[in-house]
Formats: C-alpha cells, sequence, structure tokens
C-alpha cells in the first residue's frame, strides 16, 4: 500500500497532494483507476493514510468506492481497521457496500470489531451490518471482540442480538474464546446474556473446564449456579472428556477444588490429558488438593486405561517419577500400590521410575513400604530398577538398590548385562561399585561380548585398569569369533595408549608392531 514512484497518483495519495490530483486528471482521465504494485487504488491508499480532502476528491470524481486490492480490502475495510471514523462515515454516505468481504471474508464490522473499535461497530450496526456475519475461520464480530478482550464491543453486539452460541471453525463459541484469553469481565458478560453453559469445542472442553484449568474460581462458581454439568459424560468407546475437577487439581487453587467436591464432582472419573483428578493433582497440583481428593475416597489405585506409553497409569507413578516425596508418602497412607506393573507404561514400575530419574529419598521409602527391587517389565528397555540406574549412572541409587538386594544378572533388551552397560557408559565409580558387590565379570551377552571386550573397543583405559586388577585372567577371554579383547580392539582400531595382555599394560610401540606382524584372529 506504498506509493509507486512511476505513478505520481500514489505520491499525491500518501502526502495529501489532492492539486496534483486535479492536475494529472487533465492529463489522464483514466488515472482514478490506475493501481499501486499491490493493486490498490489510489482511494484504498489515501484512506490507510487518513487524507480526507484527497479521499473527499476521489468520491467526488465518482471512483469506485468498491475496488480492491491483491488483499480484497476496500477502503471501507481499511477506514474501519485503522480506526477512521470521519472516513467510514465518508465512504458509507457514497454507497460503500457495509457487508463486503476482503480476502479473509472479514466485513468491516468484525475487523473493526477484532481491533476493539468501539464507534466504528456502533456506527456500522446502525448502518445494518449483519452480526453474526462469519469470516472463513466461521469467527464472528462476537467471537473477535471476545477473543480480544473488548468488553464494550461484547456489550454493544449482544443488546444488538449477536449469537452467543455460535461455533466457529474449532467448535469454540465466544465463552471459549474469552476464557482462553483470560478476560473474566468479557466471560461474566457473556453468563450474563445467556450463553449455553454446556457446549464443547473440538477437543470436547466444556466452558466449566477450561475455567477450572485456568483457575476462575468465581466464574466456576457462576457456571455451577447456572446449572453447568460437573460430570460430562463420554460415550462407550469414546476418549474421555476433559473434567473441571481434573483441571482444576493442577491449578494451587485448593477452595476451586473443594467448590467442585462441594457440588457432586466425581473423584474417580476420567480424565482427557491427565487420566484422572488424583494423577493431575499428583503430577501437577498441590499436597493439599491431593489430600482432599483422598479424603473424598479418590481410588488411588484407580485403572484409568493408559492410552500412550508416556501417560501415567496411576497417581503413585505421577508422584514418583516427578520426585515429590510428600505425595508419595500420603498415596502410600492412603493404600496406593507399590508394586503394581503396567506393561503399556514406559517405565513398567513406579520404582523404575524413580531409578531412573535418580531419586534416591523415593527409592528408600517405596522399598521400605515393601517394593520389590526386582520387579520389571519385560515390555521395556528399562527391565528393573538396577537396569534403569545404571542407564542415567545414577551411582547412589544403584548402591541403595544392591543393598537391598537387586539382582545384576537381568539383561537389558538388548542382552547386556549391568556391568556391561555402566562400561559403554565410560563411569568407572559405577563399574567399581558393581565389582565391591561381586559382579560377575566373565559374563558374555546373546553376541559373546565379555565386559572386557566393550572396554577395550570404547577405549576406557581406566575402566581396562579397574577390571585388569579385579581378574587379570580376564584379557585370555575369546568372544564369539575367537578373537580375544586385547587382539579385537587393535583390529577395531580403538585408539589406547596401550593395551592389557593377561593384566600387564604393553606399550603404543608393541601394538605397531602387532598390528603389522600378528594375525587377529
Amino acid at each position: 500500500m506504498h506509493s509507486n514512484p512511476i505513478n505520481p497518483i500514489f505520491a499525491a495519495s500518501v502526502w495529501g497532494f489532492s492539486e496534483i490530483l486535479e492536475t494529472e486528471a487533465d492529463f489522464d482521465p483514466d488515472i482514478f483507476d490506475k493501481r499501486n504494485y499491490t493493486g490498490h487504488t489510489a482511494l484504498v491508499v489515501s484512506t490507510r493514510y487518513e487524507q480526507y480532502d484527497m479521499v473527499r476528491l476521489l468520491l467526488q470524481n465518482k471512483v469506485s468506492v468498491e475496488s480492491k486490492g491483491s488483499d480484497k480490502n476496500t477502503a471501507l475495510h481499511i477506514a474501519s481497521a485503522y480506526d477512521r471514523k470521519i472516513l467510514v462515515r465518508m465512504l458509507l454516505d457514497y454507497g460503500a457496500i457495509i457487508e463486503t468481504r476482503n480476502q479473509s471474508e472479514n466485513t468491516p464490522l468484525i475487523s473493526s470489531s477484532k481491533k476493539g473499535h468501539t464507534e466504528i461497530v456502533q456506527m456500522l450496526i446502525q448502518k445494518g451490518a449483519d452480526v453474526d456475519a462469519k469470516n472463513a475461520m466461521r469467527e464472528t464480530s462476537l467471537h473477535l471482540a471476545s477473543e480480544n478482550g473488548h468488553k464494550k464491543i461484547v456489550e454493544l453486539l449482544l443488546k444488538r442480538g449477536a449469537n452467543p452460541d455460535t461455533y466457529n471453525g474449532r467448535s469454540e463459541t465466544p465463552l471459549h474464546v474469552a476464557l482462553w484469553g483470560g478476560y473474566e469481565e468479557v466471560t461474566q458478560m457473556l453468563l450474563e446474556g445467556g450463553i449455553d453453559i454446556c457446549t464443547k469445542d473440538t477437543v470436547s472442553e466444556t466452558p466449566l473446564s477450561l475455567a477450572s484449568r485456568k483457575g476462575y474460581e468465581g466464574i466456576v462458581r457462576a457456571m455451577l449456579e447456572k446449572g453447568a454439568d460437573v460430570n460430562p459424560q463420554h460415550g462407550p468407546g469414546e476418549v474421555p472428556i476433559p473434567t473441571a475437577l481434573a483441571a482444576a487439581c493442577t491449578t494451587g487453587n485448593e477452595d476451586l477444588v473443594r467448590l467442585l467436591i462441594d457440588y457432586g464432582a466425581n473423584v474417580d472419573c476420567r480424565d482427557k490429558w491427565h487420566g484422572s483428578a488424583l494423577i493431575g493433582a499428583a503430577e501437577h497440583g498441590s499436597l493439599t488438593n491431593l489430600r482432599l481428593l483422598c479424603e473424598a475416597e479418590a481410588h488411588v489405585n484407580f485403572d484409568v486405561g493408559l492410552r500412550k506409553p508416556k501417560e501415567y497409569p496411576s497417581a503413585l507413578s505421577a508422584a514418583a517419577h516427578k520426585g515429590y516425596k510428600d505425595k508419595v508418602q500420603l498415596l502410600l497412607n492412603f493404600g496406593a500400590k507399590v508394586n503394581a506393573r503396567c506393561d503399556a507404561w514406559k517405565y513398567g514400575t513406579v520404582l523404575i521410575a524413580a531409578a531412573r530419574k535418580g531419586h534416591n529419598e523415593i527409592i528408600s521409602l517405596l522399598l521400605a513400604s515393601g517394593a520389590d527391587v526386582n520387579l520389571g517389565s519385560a515390555d521395556w528397555k528399562y527391565t528393573n530398577a538396577i537396569v534403569a540406574a545404571t542407564k542415567k549412572g545414577h551411582k547412589a541409587a544403584v548402591q541403595l538398590l544392591l543393598r537391598k538386594g537387586a539382582r545384576l544378572d537381568d539383561q537389558d533388551l538388548k542382552n547386556r548385562e549391568t556391568l556391561t552397560t555402566v562400561i559403554e557408559l565410560g563411569n568407572e565409580e559405577l563399574v567399581q561399585a558393581l565389582l565391591d558387590y561381586g559382579v560377575n565379570v566373565h559374563v558374555k551377552d546373546s553376541h559373546g561380548w565379555a565386559p572386557y571386550h566393550v572396554a577395550y573397543a570404547n577405549g576406557y583405559n581406566s575402566i581396562c585398569d579397574v577390571l585388569s586388577i579385579a581378574t587379570p585372567i580376564v584379557a585370555n577371554q575369546h568372544q564369539e569369533y575367537g578373537i580375544r579383547p586385547d587382539r579385537w580392539v587393535v583390529a577395531k582400531g580403538s585408539l589406547l595408549i596401550g593395551i592389557h595382555q593377561n593384566g600387564l599394560l604393553v606399550g603404543a610401540s608393541y601394538v605397531v608392531f602387532w598390528v603389522k606382524s600378528m594375525s587377529l584372529c
């Protein structure tokens, strides 16, 4: 919409040089139909830059008031969007079409409602603008005014009969978008306007659930008093819908949780986002919210029907994985099962989840409550707690589990022993800790790899030293292909300062000689 340097008409439109326009018109009668590089006429350009005299001159010379550029905006669109009140009135007086549409299917009323230009909205409505017209996204003026918190325009549109229950392309009413924007006054205004408070958007979220998620206690109370369903149901086989109680439990607003429970919210209702209210409180909410649910007799071992491996199957699993010791203790006090196993969950058991994160206090708490230190899930890479702790290098957690009798010979899904896993991580401290507990250094995986092969292959000299001191004879072990580890590492090209042969350090010069002169098999 900038001026075109080739044609003086657009420079005149920007700066308001009406004399130039009159002079140019004498030489070129078609000058009023010229367009700049964005496809706009002088009328649209002069409207954008608020050149009243220029606009008046163009209209008097019968320029097309409905001319559009590449974005299909007319002068009335521009005047409405940029709060040009005088120009809006002038264009309407010269016959501008009030329901004209731009590229986004916005009418001038929709554009001005979105921008919050109250006087222009009032002017367009008085001229008969359709208050329920929708754009390409199926948004009405009320949607956009609510979404942007323009309460005066919302009030004006409702008084003029705008439909508060209309849906946009996401199946949201103006109440939904006002709540998403955090505009409590607009929300209250819509509630007083008689809007349907039980509608659902495309993800089945009701306004009550959304208000609870935002922590708007006053609005939740108003909705409940107007009869909002605190326990909306989903059909058989359908995905659970978001519930108000689960949403409220993820906030720190204890009064809101009490309010919903007092209105009969089902404490065991399944929830789309969190599985249940109890899981939501364990994962995100306060300890008080979790206690409120437990005291309201929420089932701490409720089966939520896990759908995705990253979801939590229970409140205890969420609290343990997140590292919330007080919540774990509370749930155990209310009878949470410490050895519950869920193969659909990526960790399988609560103890594995805590070990994987290195939450030592929670590990101790779970073990003291009877957790099986060797219970695992064969369907995931963390086959038991000791495997999970070693994979993440949590030395204190490993030692804690070993003291409670964790098996060292369990393999992960790649058939690797615990010691092999630690060596691959290059964690010398953990290697020494496992050796102190008597780990078998001769054990091989399904490919014939012993721990010594892995240490040599990765060039971990210090770990090779530790293994050699512990059991010098391991250097003579053969991999399934018949290669000793000290020769195998040369074949693989690992850059060691020296290699171990029968527990002795051999110099690098010998390695070079060995590669040149000896068979590697």
